[in-house]
């Protein structure tokens, strides 16, 4: 399908750029309804391994676009779009695949909370993260906060978000928030080559394992570890499995084909 505001490579590792590069590739109703569409198409892709996601330009994205939303007046209005953003991004996170941000520039106000959304992050040293919606009056409404919270913890959380601080990306990887840092211009190329390295992986043992992390974050113990074991049960079963003990023993690569 071709968008106005979205631009897409298909593959084993499919690229999702948001093309908006001269508003910074701030986020309108018109891109929120592409990226509906796009997940709607992602989600029945039986092809799909790994998804990389980027901004065009120079931005990582902006935000929200404040022109498009200043429609938006009351807080039944407000508390309407972010509902709708949110639910665009667990989407996004659901996925059953790797999803990884590319970092190509700034990630700024609710791009953090895109960028956050996915699961790993690859950002280049020119890109940082600004939580700044509080120097709009406002707060994170997609996700942001929950998603800081668990990877930070609440002092730090509470700190860069009441203080819109920048974090660089060298900070970013000391805190956890980026996986991989690479120089300016390249952080497609890393991210793609990060996307290559899980492809290789079994892709049932890839999805059971992030279905596994998704299902069990906040969850006692022993509900966690009875979760792990029955995903465990349906890979051990699996052709990928006997494929890797053969080649293990034959002393060649393993050739796997997702069954």
């Amino acid at each position: 399908m071709a968008w106005k505001n979205l631009t897409v490579e298909r593959g084993p590792v499919t690229l999702l750029v948001v093309n908006r590069p001269d508003q910074r590739n701030a986020i309108d109703f018109a891109t929120m309804a592409e990226l509906e569409e796009a997940l709607t198409v992602l989600e029945k892709d039986e092809s799909l391994r790994a998804l990389v996601l980027t901004g065009g330009g120079k931005t990582f994205v902006s935000g929200g676009d404040l022109k498009d939303f200043q429609i938006l007046v009351t807080a039944k209005d407000g508390k309407r779009m972010a509902e709708r953003m949110g639910t665009i991004l667990t989407r996004l996170s659901y996925l059953p695949v790797p999803v990884i941000a590319a970092l190509n520039g700034p990630a700024v106000g609710g791009g953090t909370e895109v960028a956050l959304a996915c699961d790993l992050r690859v950002a280049a040293t020119n890109a940082y993260f600004s939580f700044r919606q509080v120097t709009m009056g406002i707060m994170t409404a997609w996700g942001g906060a929950p998603r800081l919270l668990a990877l930070l913890g609440f002092s730090r959380s509470l700190y860069y978000l009441l203080t819109a601080e920048r974090i660089t990306s060298e900070q970013a990887l000391h805190l956890g928030l980026v996986q991989r840092v690479t120089p300016e211009g390249q952080a497609v190329t890393g991210a793609v080559e990060l996307a290559q390295q899980l492809v290789s992986q079994p892709p049932l043992a890839v999805r059971a394992i992030k279905r596994t992390l998704r299902q069990i974050i906040g969850v006692p113990f022993a509900a966690a570890a009875a979760v792990e074991v029955q995903e465990f049960a349906e890979v051990w079963a699996s052709a990928d499995h006997g494929e890797a003990v053969d080649a293990y023993f034959e002393k060649r690569s393993p050739i796997f084909h997702g069954r």
